[in-house]
């Protein structure tokens, strides 16, 4: 193992993750949106604090040749080139081009509607739109002002979810009517909470568009009763609600939600007050810790911002949160890794949203091995990190939060890793099928393949709750070849659901859309290329939102001859 020993601020923190989010993965809306916005954060930092590209000129970059023949070399080529990336930043060019390329991709996903697919060609998804929209917000939240094609598919992407909230209230109104609604439904009704959660973000720069302004007051009135008895993630999400409006952003109602948002705190193992993730939901996105304790901390810098640490009954109870949370998520960056996507990108904004502090003096990562970390111990064995400020001065003096973080980075071997399951468990079976024929019959492990056998592998996911945007990745062996070599959205992929299949030269990855409880099967349909022994790989269900959520199977062996 090595041993990565960081001295961060804050900001520093969120300008290393900053990277993992810059290059898209998938191509999907996500990726897209979740780069352009973090791109946009990063434009705001260099004009606001000089200090980060002196910060940025700062990292070098490893020496590889300290690596090469070692498990690390892999790792730390991939850090050189976020690295780069970072350096790219410093280029107004650059940002001018990559802004110009994610607003063309964003478009490629966008409706006559105004509705947003996930990936090109497929279904409009309210949650796509949802989830498009709450990324820009964080942006104008920050003061970034959008392009003119952005604007109008923002106004658009607006427009089309006020009609789909007028129909489903109205449908509501109509088969169960209010008062039933009111008392019955709306406590779990997560459409409705999310549509209001991003919707008001805009509610003073947007008009409303047919009877959802008129649904939206009934159902802000209801948030404000029932906030302070709701669970945490909507505790958080009705704050936000009322913070954005008129009517209740200085009320009682709002400081009755933070002392119920300070009791309900949890204290993570060092102690910093914290916020559990949401019971699993559909959409997912607050099933995420990362994400709820992110919005959480941007929604109490907004509070402390409009005077509510100084109220009657608050007092002192937001700087706590505050404080709590912003640790917090720094010792998830260290502890879980923020991974690529929107956990990272709103984890980021969180982070930029609070600290008015500096970046270090100079780029604090040091990498060694377990000897080297102790002879860098005192005599007591305890590791001291100087945590003075750019000024020179303590960082207690300053106002600046130094994180010092030890991380032990250790490979293993894929064939040594077991199947294991959370909420999503998945296995994969092979199949022979005969030549013009579409019986199929079982392979076990080992069994002796020929070349030009056809094999279909059955892809069988079991999911314990109904949840949106997992992706199922397949590793393949070598002696297999796709018969379907088309990646794109289809409906049709002999699968039960619709999903987006992207190809890749060592296995293919499906983002469903929608995975239903229960289980799904995927099929998929190879013909053996080349003789010999080789490994599958294994297969892994993931809950994109919350990848605690997923499942994985062990690796298994495939012998073809000829």
């Amino acid at each position: 193992a090595v041993y990565r020993i960081d001295l961060s601020t804050p900001v520093s923190a969120a300008v290393d993750a900053m990277p993992v989010v810059l290059a898209p993965s998938a191509g999907s809306l996500t990726d897209w949106t979740d780069a352009l916005v973090t791109m946009k954060i990063a434009e705001m930092l260099l004009a606001e604090k000089p200090g980060m590209a002196d910060y940025i000129k700062s990292i070098e970059p490893e020496d590889l040749e300290n690596y090469r023949n070692t498990p690390w070399y892999a790792y730390m080529s991939r850090q050189n080139d976020r690295r780069a990336l970072l350096d790219s930043l410093l280029s107004p060019s650059w940002r001018q081009r990559f802004a110009a390329e994610a607003v063309g991709k964003i478009s490629g996903f966008r409706y006559s509607s105004g509705a947003f697919s996930w990936f090109p060609g497929g279904k409009p998804s309210v949650y796509m739109t949802l989830m498009l929209l709450e990324r820009y917000a964080v942006a104008e939240d920050f003061g970034i002002v959008h392009s003119r094609e952005e604007a109008e598919y923002i106004s658009d992407a607006i427009s089309y979810l006020d009609g789909e909230f007028s129909s489903y209230m109205e449908n509501m109104s109509d088969s169960v009517g209010w008062r039933k609604y009111s008392s019955r439904h709306f406590d779990s009704d997560g459409f409705v909470h999310d549509y209001m959660f991003v919707r008001s973000f805009y509610r003073n720069s947007v008009a409303f568009s047919g009877t959802a302004g008129r649904f939206y007051e009934k159902c802000e009135k209801l948030m404000a009763k029932r906030a302070s008895k709701a669970d945490v993630s909507s505790k958080i999400k009705y704050a936000r609600v009322l913070l954005n409006g008129d009517r209740y952003a200085g009320s009682r109602r709002m400081a009755d939600i933070v002392a119920s948002l300070y009791e309900h705190a949890s204290e993570d193992r060092w102690g910093n007050l914290c916020f559990s993730s949401g019971a699993p939901g559909i959409y997912g996105m607050f099933d995420s810790g990362i994400y709820v304790n992110s919005s959480a901390l941007m929604l109490f810098d907004r509070l402390e911002a409009a005077g509510f640490d100084d109220r009657k009954g608050t007092s002192g109870k937001i700087s706590s949160l505050i404080s709590g949370t912003e640790r917090h998520l720094l010792t998830l960056k260290e502890g879980l890794d923020w991974g690529d996507g929107i956990r990272t990108s709103v984890a980021v904004a969180a982070l930029v949203s609070r600290s008015a502090g500096d970046f270090p003096v100079k780029h604090g990562s040091i990498v060694t091995d377990e000897e080297g970390l102790a002879s860098m111990a005192d005599e007591d064995g305890i590791l001291r990190i100087p945590s003075s400020g750019s000024d020179g001065r303590p960082a207690s003096e300053n106002g600046n939060m130094k994180i010092v973080s030890v991380s032990k980075i250790w490979s293993t071997k894929i064939w040594e890793l077991g199947d294991a399951s959370n909420g999503i468990s998945v296995r994969r079976e092979f199949y022979r099928r005969p030549l013009a024929s579409s019986s199929l019959e079982p392979l076990s492990e080992g069994s002796l393949l020929e070349t030009g056998d056809v094999v279909v592998c059955k892809y069988v996911i079991d999911n314990d709750e109904a949840r949106s945007f997992v992706r199922l990745g397949a590793m393949r062996p070598a002696c297999f070849a796709v018969s379907d070599i088309r990646s794109g959205y289809t409906y049709s992929w002999k699968a039960s659901l619709s999903s987006y299949r992207d190809i890749r030269d060592s296995g293919t990855d499906y983002y469903i859309d929608y995975l239903p409880e229960g289980v799904t099967e995927i099929t998929e349909e190879f013909f053996v290329s080349v003789p010999g022994v080789f490994s599958a790989g294994n297969v892994e269900a993931v809950s994109l939102y919350a990848p605690q959520y997923g499942g994985r199977t062990a690796v298994q062996k495939v012998v073809s001859a000829w």
